[in-house]
């Protein structure tokens, strides 16, 4: 595995169109665009969340859903042009329905983690929170997208 990582380290500056545009089936190269496309997302995600709770003064929970909601959206339209190839004979209507479910959960335990991190247990500002909350959440909906909504039909 780390043969494979390092791999992808170095096609990522070599080749770094294989990595990140060419269609691929490789969990790596999908991580590592997932990556990409998350961390574009995180920066909406995060900007929106902070602007809301500090200009507007909501709740916790509901900037962090605001926000949420907006990185799933651009999430989506990244994520099917550049990650996830469809394989799963469904409408794009349902799959992104699914991939909106998928994201809900991850939205659940984001909003919750920084509820928690922020309101509940004082433990960290709402940025600290908020980046600990989006790890958690990231690696929720990349394995149920990966190996869920978009696992290769078995034959």
């Amino acid at each position: 595995m780390l043969k494979k990582l390092l791999h992808l380290v170095r096609d990522s500056f070599t080749r770094p169109k294989k990595v990140f545009i060419e269609p691929t089936d490789d969990t790596f190269y999908q991580l590592a665009r997932t990556v990409v496309v998350g961390l574009i997302c995180t920066v909406c995600d995060t900007a929106l969340m902070y602007i809301v709770k500090t200009q507007l003064h909501w709740h916790t929970a509901i900037c962090f859903a605001l926000g949420y909601f907006l990185g799933t959206v651009i999430n989506y339209l990244l994520g099917i042009w550049f990650i996830f190839k469809q394989e799963n004979n469904i409408s794009r209507g349902v799959e992104f329905l699914l991939f909106c479910v998928i994201a809900a959960i991850g939205m659940g335990l984001n909003s919750l983690i920084g509820w928690l991190l922020v309101d509940v247990w004082g433990l960290m500002p709402e940025i600290p929170a908020k980046l600990v909350a989006t790890v958690i959440a990231f690696s929720w909906t990349f394995g149920a997208r990966k190996w869920g909504l978009y696992r290769k039909k078995r034959v």
